[in-house]
């Protein structure tokens, strides 16, 4: 009789389940999946947050540029008109002294100072491609020697007999690349590049981390005109024999 409860206790405790761990009861604890959660969440939001953050940095970068690359432009084509209308190289330098800005924002700002801004931006733009066609012919010496025209400064040795060679440097240098795109009308070929390792290079190892991308697709029309409506076929007119039966 003793025997058989010794038995029995031996296969009760055979088939007893193991007991769990204290590193797996803490894992299972409520107090550890909150704790879990906390940090998922809090860890999401942060992301966002940089993520949206590199959104808006990255689009005032190129808002910036592209109002400094249309000011660059109208600057140009205003150079071009001075010396296209002008009779004198004496006319010319005085209209060119006048101050001059297509953006009230960079009024005083001399064109080096912004040239040098928009190089700085493009040597931040990822996969930047200059295309420029192979069959392009290189400018004259004489007209190379005149590329501070680009900046409002003629140079000084240059006098009225000079007056066809500056006019023919301002149709041929001045104002030639394609108009650039008005800011804010979403045509930039220049996009946003937050992801996930540039939001984790940004937020842990170097906040100037590269945030722009030369974009290389078609850029999409803004939607700021109403779609067109369709047309109603115009009214035929009855025939003619119809016409002259009706009194």
């Amino acid at each position: 009789m003793a025997s058989d409860i010794i038995f029995r206790k031996r296969v009760l405790a055979a088939i007893d389940k193991p007991k769990k761990s204290k590193l797996v009861s803490i894992l299972n604890s409520g107090f550890f999946l909150w704790l879990l959660t906390l940090c998922v969440v809090t860890a999401g939001g942060a992301y966002l947050t940089s993520y949206q953050q590199c959104r808006k940095d990255a689009e005032d970068e190129i808002e910036r540029n592209t109002r400094i690359q249309r000011e660059l432009f109208q600057r140009e084509l205003r150079i071009r008109e001075v010396i296209m209308s002008s009779s004198s190289v004496a006319e010319m330098r005085s209209q060119l002294k006048q101050p001059s800005s297509y953006y009230p924002e960079f009024s005083g700002f001399p064109i080096l100072l912004l040239q040098e801004s928009n190089a700085a931006f493009l040597n931040r733009v990822i996969d930047l491609k200059l295309n420029i066609p192979p069959s392009t012919p290189l400018p004259r010496p004489e007209m190379i020697a005149l590329y501070s025209i680009s900046r409002g400064q003629i140079p000084d040795a240059i006098a009225d007999k000079d007056i066809p060679l500056l006019r023919e440097y301002a149709l041929k240098m001045l104002a030639q690349a394609n108009p650039v795109p008005l800011p804010g009308y979403g045509l930039s070929p220049f996009r946003p590049e937050c992801g996930f390792q540039t939001v984790w290079g940004r937020f842990f190892f170097d906040p100037a981390t590269k945030i722009v991308r030369a974009y290389t697709g078609k850029p999409t029309l803004p939607n700021v005109l109403p779609l067109p409506q369709p047309q109603t076929p115009p009214q035929l007119l009855p025939p003619l024999s119809k016409a002259k039966a009706s009194p």
